[in-house]
């Protein structure tokens, strides 16, 4: 009957879980792939594009997180669970994203939760708007912020889901998706020069302290430019971070089809170890994905929607822009970044 929905039809929207099946076993054995050197090429060209546009926000976060975070002759080396200040307030030189708060102090750092958690302070901050974005591996956000934590501040233990140690007394334990995480801290500034001072003040009082080693990862090494253009360092790129951190479970049928051209399987992936018709799809599929993604960038300039993009905005270690006076707030329909 129209309008009635059965528990059979019900089960069929939602799916269902293996786990619920009697005597069900699951295949264990990697999937087939094509023998004909050509279908071998428009098979992993299939699956090397489907793998870059989803891994798209990931990959940038790792380049991000590398440079920052892991490469110790890099310029904006800071080493994991460490912040980065900006201390001015933007200006047009401001280029770490397109369209930064002209009354806001940033700072970001990364998170290494692999060995441990990270025990973050957070000073009384009455009056005043902030937001510490926590993004895990693959750009799902959550927040303590003024909103979510109020003014008294508090001290907070970032784990991973899994992790089962003891809370020390006085601590909340907020849980964060991946091991490798990235903060982007905000305040508001007001227009005055006295307030700038204030909100340094405030970023110093926020602290983050390693409980645990950080940084003794097998990290690929890749730069931000190179996994815009090179397929090789793209695909090692998300190799990593698919095996360090996992991805949503709700996402595992769709993830597990990369395993055919070595991508978060059981082992790095080893380019040397695919044949040529394997290598050269991967190479198309990157190629035909990015294009997409170009396109979709071009779409949303001329102020039409386009969903793909959404999520794949660039995110990493802020530059400090040019000194200078707090400029005029924002109009409040702008939205906030």
């Amino acid at each position: 009957m129209k309008g009635n929905v059965s528990a059979q039809q019900l089960q069929l929207v939602r799916g269902y879980e293996f786990s619920d099946v009697d005597q069900f076993q699951i295949e264990g054995r990697p999937d087939v792939v094509p023998e004909h050197r050509g279908s071998r090429t428009a098979f992993a060209r299939m699956l090397a594009m489907d793998a870059t546009i989803y891994g798209l926000p990931s990959v940038y976060q790792y380049a991000q997180m590398f440079v920052q975070a892991v490469d110790e002759t890099s310029p904006t080396y800071t080493g994991f669970d460490v912040w980065f200040h900006q201390r001015d307030v933007s200006t047009p030189e401001f280029d770490a994203f397109k369209t930064p708060n002209v009354d806001t102090l940033y700072s970001n750092a990364w998170l290494d939760l692999s060995e441990g958690p990270a025990l973050i302070r957070i000073p009384p901050i009455r009056s005043r708007y902030y937001t510490l974005h926590f993004l895990d591996a693959y750009s799902n956000s959550t927040n303590l912020s003024s909103r979510t934590v109020g003014p008294n501040g508090g001290d907070f233990l970032v784990t991973p889901p899994s992790w089962d140690g003891t809370i020390p007394a006085g601590v909340t334990r907020f849980r964060v998706a991946t091991p490798y995480m990235w903060i982007l801290m905000r305040m508001l500034v007001r227009e005055s020069v006295a307030d700038v001072e204030e909100v340094r003040a405030l970023q110093d009082g926020v602290e983050i302290s390693a409980m645990a080693g950080v940084g003794n990862g097998d990290f690929v090494p890749v730069s931000p430019e190179a996994v815009e253009s090179d397929y090789k360092s793209f695909f090692l790129a998300l190799d990593s971070t698919l095996r360090a951190n996992g991805h949503p479970v709700h996402e595992d049928a769709y993830v597990y089809r990369f395993r055919s051209i070595g991508l978060g399987a059981n082992r790095p992936l080893d380019f040397d170890a695919l044949d040529e018709a394997t290598r050269a799809g991967m190479e198309a599929g990157f190629g035909g994905a990015m294009e997409v993604v170009t396109g979709a960038r071009a779409t949303r300039r001329t102020g039409r929607r386009h969903r793909l993009g959404h999520r794949n905005r660039r995110r990493g270690r802020l530059q400090l822009p040019a000194s200078g006076a707090p400029k005029r707030r924002r109009n409040r329909r702008q939205r906030r970044r």
